[in-house]
């Protein structure tokens, strides 16, 4: 319930969506509450401790005596979680320069060698952020031994803007420094990447720093034994850009971590999809939902099978994709479908072009491999025709129901547009290919502005280079 408090008064719970100054009342009836509520800062259960801390920093000021009261947790608490979130609050906007100024600057020269390793992280990413870049490797090393030591958090958290989520402001610190990123998630991975702190830090690595590829990889290698997700799914989008993969040696290593081990099963998918996209076909075996030689009727299945398809080009997998009705609108093999494929497999394609299904990586695709049969042609005419016809329901007054409705229009239109590029590319009419985007972006459809995503081919990655 405090957690609920803190998310309203912050106005970033469902309740407060675009309720504009009732963000403020919001905040200042929490506020008003918070004397009653810091009796908490006392409570058995070091959970409630800790929520009650996130809430302090709503005050503009920190006074003397909440500030009195968060020393002590810093000082005495026997939980270190609660210790190191106390001296967060100490040490922020709030409290650096109030009536402890002097308490916090001893506190954090102290801090680097606390006991407890997430006050050590804490005081860390301060020094490093006072610093500056490239950071100083003994206040590194600080930093990358602490969280290797530090014991992960359990429970929701609140992320105020009073005082900023630990784990976003030392994300922002170490991506200024791909050297001291790559040094912290080496540390941690090493050490049995608790709480995923160090494979988060390395895909961080993979997706921002090109020249860190190799680097990256090897990190995430290593993190491999741990099962988390997030390091299957970073690990399979970094693939195209290290050569040197050794994929036989990679799929053994992911292969013990693909069956459901009772949690949210993120991780088993996530290694199930990258076997598929490293051309493994035991994985089609793995598949809970699945018997090889079948339609994938659930869409992780057949997202794994398009991997598959994809990454070993046979033609009886892309069948088998083709014909399920459990294609995600985003499904990454659609876009990966090559001249040779798609000439091959046609007329599998004609079907999702007239169902309405797909239309932009289809129909881009069968543009590229010159597929220009009466079918596809037919199909294309059709579709570069269609009106949005999206018209908001008399009852749609609420934002979802608008985004709802825009959303069907948008890609109605994304339709329209690229079947009319299509048709023009295969030898159509290219009158309709030059004058509907520009017919669309002035008002001729019912969501005037507004446009899927571009005609072409999207790269395998989002990657910022």
């Amino acid at each position: 319930m405090i957690h609920r408090l803190a998310d309203i008064a912050d106005g970033r719970g469902p309740e407060c969506a675009g309720r504009g100054d009732e963000d403020a009342a919001a905040h200042d009836l929490v506020l008003a509450e918070l004397p009653a509520l810091l009796r908490f800062l006392e409570d058995s259960d070091p959970a409630t401790r800790r929520a009650v801390v996130t809430l302090t920093p709503l005050a503009s000021r920190v006074a003397q005596d909440v500030w009195d009261r968060l020393a002590r947790r810093y000082e005495e608490d026997p939980d270190g979680p609660v210790r190191a979130d106390a001296f967060s609050a100490l040490a922020g906007p709030g409290g650096a320069g109030g009536p402890g100024a002097e308490a916090v600057r001893r506190w954090t020269a102290g801090a680097v060698t606390d006991p407890e390793p997430l006050v050590r992280a804490r005081a860390a990413v301060m020094l490093l952020e006072r610093a500056g870049t490239p950071y100083p490797v003994d206040q590194v090393e600080v930093l990358a031994k602490a969280l290797a030591q530090a014991r992960p958090g359990k429970g929701p958290r609140s992320t105020l803007a009073g005082l900023p989520d630990p784990d976003a402001r030392e994300a922002r610190v170490l991506g200024a420094d791909p050297g001291a990123m790559a040094l912290v998630a080496r540390r941690s991975i090493d050490a049995g990447d608790r709480g995923e702190r160090g494979s988060r830090p390395a895909a961080r690595l993979a997706s921002t720093w090109r020249d860190r590829d190799e680097e990256a990889f090897d990190l995430l290698r290593a993190a491999l034994p741990y099962g988390h997700g997030d390091t299957f799914r970073s690990l399979g989008e970094l693939l195209p850009y290290v050569p040197r993969a050794d994929r036989p040696g990679i799929t053994d290593e992911v292969l013990p971590h693909t069956q459901d081990t009772g949690t949210d099963g993120y991780g088993s998918r996530s290694a199930r999809l990258l076997l598929g996209r490293l051309g493994d076909t035991r994985v089609e075996a793995l598949l809970p939902h699945h018997r090889p030689g079948t339609v994938p009727d659930t869409e992780d299945d057949a997202d794994v099978l398009g991997e598959l398809a994809t990454a070993t080009g046979r033609l009886h997998l892309w069948r088998s994709v083709l014909r399920s009705a459990h294609l995600r609108q985003e499904n990454r093999a659609l876009d990966a479908l090559s001249p040779a494929v798609t000439a091959e497999l046609h007329p599998e394609l004609v079907a999702p072009l007239r169902a309405r299904r797909h239309v932009q990586p289809v129909a881009t695709a069968l543009a590229e491999a010159g597929v220009a049969t009466p079918e596809v042609m037919a199909a294309l005419t059709e579709l570069s025709h269609e009106p949005d016809g999206y018209e908001p329901p008399a009852d749609a007054h609420t934002s979802w129901d608008v985004m709802a409705i825009q959303d069907r229009g948008t890609a109605t239109t994304g339709n329209r547009i690229t079947a009319a590029v299509a048709l023009a590319r295969l030898g159509g009419p290219p009158e309709l290919a030059l004058t509907l985007p520009a017919e669309l972006r002035t008002g001729g459809s019912p969501w005037p502005g507004t446009w899927a995503r571009p005609v072409g081919r999207c790269s395998p990655s989002s990657r910022r280079r």
